[in-house]
């Protein structure tokens, strides 16, 4: 390989068409989210197609020109199929997906860490919703926007912990709380948990089902409240669907 190529491996979290038979291609490797042109991958001939399904797990070989990079061979090493077979995980994968390219778009190691786990719950190993609100928990603690889960984000008292402030950014007590709801005890254990959680505990406690989905519908209007995001299609979806 010269040095006008650059060998990239990583997960396609983002497949545009451009043109009538050409994509614009978004892999997410370890260094970040490398972009490139991918000339004729929508033709039923053309052999790096399946390199570049979306999720698919490819090494792909690039030529730089100038500011750009042009797909010149792509080898697929996992394609992932089982997303397509479920409404659920391809929703849970297009949210994260655009979470990251929105908010993120240098990435980093710990981002593909975590988007390698994502791809272990989806083939089964763990519940995905619970890993899902990991996920944009960890995404928000990225962008720099993470939640203050120890105290009263207000007094910084650690006792009588009753509900939570996403706009000044964190658990509120009982004696600053003002117009917030009363939360239930588990509501902000589980809050204060997948802020908190490290890499070795991700698979050890499964979050009910209702609650992982408040919680990610809750912390993507919090992520898009701070960047003045209105509107973010997949998800729309997922409030839309859940």
């Amino acid at each position: 390989m010269n040095s006008d190529n650059q060998l990239v491996k990583g997960y396609v979290i983002r497949n545009v068409p451009y043109g009538e038979s050409d994509a614009i291609v978004s892999v997410l490797t370890e260094e970040g989210i490398i972009s490139f042109k991918a000339r004729g991958i929508k033709k039923i001939t053309s052999k790096n197609a399946s390199s570049c399904l979306l999720y698919a797990f490819s090494e792909f070989e690039c030529t730089i020109k100038g500011n750009y990079k042009y797909l010149t061979r792509g080898s697929l090493i996992s394609s992932n199929y089982q997303l397509y077979e479920d409404i659920d995980k391809m929703c849970i994968c297009g949210l994260v997906s655009e979470t990251i390219l929105t908010f993120l778009p240098e990435s980093s190691k710990q981002i593909y860490i975590l988007f390698e786990y994502l791809m272990r719950v989806v083939n089964g190993e763990f519940e995905l919703f619970s890993f899902a609100a990991i996920f944009i928990a960890k995404i928000i603690v990225e962008c720099g926007y993470g939640l203050d889960v120890d105290g009263c984000v207000k007094c910084h008292t650690k006792n009588k912990i009753v509900s939570v402030n996403y706009a000044e950014g964190g658990l509120i007590c009982y004696k600053c709380r003002e117009n917030e709801n009363i939360e239930s005890p588990l509501y902000l254990k589980t809050l204060r948990y997948i802020f908190k959680v490290d890499e070795e505990n991700y698979f050890h406690h499964v979050i009910e089902k209702p609650l992982a989905v408040r919680l990610i519908k809750e912390l993507m209007n919090y992520l898009k409240n701070q960047y003045d995001y209105r509107k973010l299609v997949f998800c729309e979806m997922f409030f839309e669907t859940y």
